[in-house]
């Protein structure tokens, strides 16, 4: 569950005073229960946060690291106010510090879940447990955060812009966590990103391998999904990354990476009646059905806007698919044409077991990179494997050009 918030508050406090006594009486507890506290805190991390100098304190290397993340968490609640209005916005704050740890991921959890019944069995409590913290975070903030409906509970709107900046309070400290681990030498850490289509062939598996190699003890969990869902997750904090195409223009609140552009080609079996030509064009291709990816996916609205270029209409006779796996053995056992990123198939154009069609497409290069909010401070272990996905976006980029790609 983590640490408890009011130690988290006292320590920034501490170190803001630079003395127990200041942040004890700031905070309206005894100078022992404010020594106690610290005490069990540096027993939680395993590590000394303060170092004591006479009636003055001051952070140590791991409290520094504590703080760094615990000022970002704490700026969380501070954005969180900011929606009640400026006339608010201080007394709401001050409310949101005072509040339990259990009330903001009460919150969370019924957010997540939509019932009180499956929040309470996701935080291995009592359902009246979840109803009465809700209910007092409510009367703490006095604003209501869900709709009661007959099987529900539903978000409001500001109830929903609260529970995000509740979760990344939370990522916040269990990054600490992390990296107060990591600097005192536990290599063990996770790193979660999301992956979209084009990325999972090749990109994000060999990043993951020199990880891995590096640091064998830490966990990847690797979330598909297609770009709503996964971005959505990114900017709760439930994603460190979003690997993959990246949109234009970039979605408000984030930020990017560029690692390599992408290669859009025609693609068949090498049994395919057009693969035996040495002119191919769009028309022939139109004449045989296709596969092809969703409605909403950036490469198929880039195929139709090739197609309206040059006059024509969209296939009619089309597969649908957004699995790759699906799409490549529609490929293997028919004459289907399928439009996808070269680093897609480029091991099975190797292999001989597809080739692509000797079709030009204008303007066909689709920026390849890393998603991430705007305000995200990624912590050792994901600027590690930040690193791994240059250098295998590099060494990918030197083999498209050694094919001839």
């Amino acid at each position: 569950m983590g640490v408890r918030l009011r130690k988290i508050w006292l320590a920034i406090m501490v170190a803001e005073l630079g003395s127990f006594s200041d942040a004890a009486a700031a905070m309206g507890i005894s100078q022992s229960a404010a020594s106690r506290s610290i005490l069990s805190l540096e027993t939680e991390l395993q590590c000394a946060l303060f170092a004591r100098h006479g009636h003055s304190v001051k952070p140590t290397r791991q409290g520094e690291i504590l703080l760094s993340r615990a000022k970002r968490a704490r700026e969380q609640l501070r954005r969180a106010a900011s929606d009640f209005g400026e006339a608010r916005a201080e007394i709401v704050f001050g409310d949101m510090m005072n509040a339990s740890d259990h009330e903001f991921r009460a919150s969370i959890a019924v957010y997540n879940h939509a019932t009180v019944s499956q929040a309470a069995l996701s935080l291995g409590v009592k359902q009246p447990s979840i109803s009465r913290s809700l209910s007092n975070l409510e009367l703490r903030l006095k604003q209501a955060l869900f709709e009661r409906r007959i099987f529900e509970l539903r978000a409001t709107q500001i109830g929903r812009k609260l529970v995000v900046r509740f979760k990344l309070m939370f990522r916040e400290l269990d990054q600490a966590r992390e990296e107060i681990r990591l600097n005192l030498g536990d290599r063990k850490g996770q790193v979660v990103l999301g992956c979209l289509p084009l990325t999972r062939a090749r990109l994000v598996p060999d990043a993951i391998d020199a990880l891995i190699l590096e640091y064998p003890d830490i966990n990847v969990r690797v979330i598909d999904g297609n770009f709503l869902s996964l971005f959505a997750m990114l900017m709760h904090g439930e994603l460190d990354i979003l690997v993959g195409t990246l949109r234009n223009p970039l979605p408000e609140g984030t930020g990017a990476e560029f690692l390599l552009y992408d290669k859009v080609s025609i693609v068949v079996r090498p049994e395919h009646p057009l693969a035996r030509q040495d002119i191919v064009t769009l028309e022939e291709c139109l004449e045989y059905d296709w596969v092809l990816p969703s409605s909403v996916a950036p490469l198929r609205q880039f195929f139709n806007e090739v197609l309206k270029s040059y006059g024509f209409a969209p296939p009619e006779r089309y597969t649908e698919v957004d699995s790759i796996i699906v799409g490549r053995s529609l490929l293997y056992m028919s004459d289907r044409i399928a439009i996808l990123s070269y680093f897609q198939v480029e091991q099975e154009v190797r292999w001989g077991r597809l080739v692509t069609l000797p079709l030009p497409l204008p303007n066909a290069g689709r920026k390849v990179g890393i998603l991430t909010k705007a305000d995200y401070l990624p912590t050792p272990l994901v600027v590690e494997f930040i690193e791994a996905l240059k250098t295998v976006a590099k060494q990918m980029h030197q083999d498209a050009i050694a094919d001839g790609h």
